[in-house]
């Protein structure tokens, strides 16, 4: 991925001619805490507003936006990291995509962040520290204040200036930027989502763990017409939904390591 870290360029880019701007995180993380995953994701911002999503989620979204023909990548209701924030309201909503539901989850802690006046190199940028306490979890964040831009990646935002690295002290989750992009297309909005909050997150994804295909059983409401399932060499087969749950709930719990630490679920 191209690195744009020149500071010139970047303030040019930032302060200059565009309707929004595209800031380009590379996230690092740690599903299981020997497994190291990467994720290209993207902060688009308008004015007081923003949308954080990975790069294959904003794909989605911009064909659904433009086309009303976008489908969501995943199932399930663990490691999401849709957000969307609103500076002028003071609100961040985490949005939870399951198939053809999406959910709005209002994120209501609050960001304490500390100013520190260690500061960092990244660059050509000389970027000053910040920690905050968010999810359970301890954050690390570098910021560059001469880049007017009081967001950055995630939930994480209110810093005098961009945020240009965040990583939780246990490593689990690191955000890096790695290029900002001037764009006058709109920004591709979400589906419309259901209001939920934690409680009712955990009650969902519960309700998923214990029977992830639910909604694909015959005489299901979500059925409608008999499904004919295949293999990968287009062979007819007949579903072990048992077999198929086991799996699915096996991954679940392999993979249980959320970036709000404080509200893992604990699934049996």
């Amino acid at each position: 991925m191209k690195n744009i870290f020149t500071l010139s360029a970047l303030l040019v880019i930032c302060l200059v001619g565009a309707q929004h701007k595209s800031f380009v995180y590379e996230l690092n993380f740690k599903l299981k805490k020997d497994s190291l995953q990467t994720a290209t994701t993207i902060l688009d911002v308008e004015n007081l507003t923003s949308i954080f999503r990975t790069a294959d989620q904003r794909e989605v979204d911009s064909i659904n936006y433009k086309t009303g023909a976008g489908r969501s990548l995943s199932s399930g209701f663990e490691n999401k990291f849709t957000v969307t924030k609103d500076l002028a309201t003071d609100t961040t909503i985490k949005i939870i995509d399951n198939l053809h539901d999406n959910y709005a989850l209002p994120i209501e802690e609050k960001l304490h962040w500390t100013i520190l006046s260690d500061t960092k190199r990244i660059g050509e940028i000389t970027c000053q520290k910040a920690t905050v306490d968010y999810g359970g979890r301890n954050w690390e964040a570098c910021f560059a204040p001469e880049i007017p831009v009081q967001d950055g990646p995630y939930v994480f935002r209110g810093l005098p200036g961009l945020i240009i690295e965040i990583m939780d002290t246990d490593l689990d989750y690191q955000f890096s930027l790695k290029e900002i992009r001037n764009t006058a297309e709109p920004i591709p909005t979400t589906a419309k989502p259901l209001k939920i909050n934690w409680k009712q997150f955990k009650k969902l994804a519960t309700e998923y763990y214990n029977d992830p295909f639910k909604n694909m059983k015959p005489n299901s409401a979500g059925i409608s017409a008999k499904i004919r399932y295949v293999d990968d060499k287009g062979n007819t087969m007949e579903p072990n939904f048992q077999q198929w749950t086991m799996s699915t709930q096996q991954t679940i719990r392999a993979h249980n390591n959320p970036i709000e630490l404080n509200q893992k679920i604990d699934y049996k």
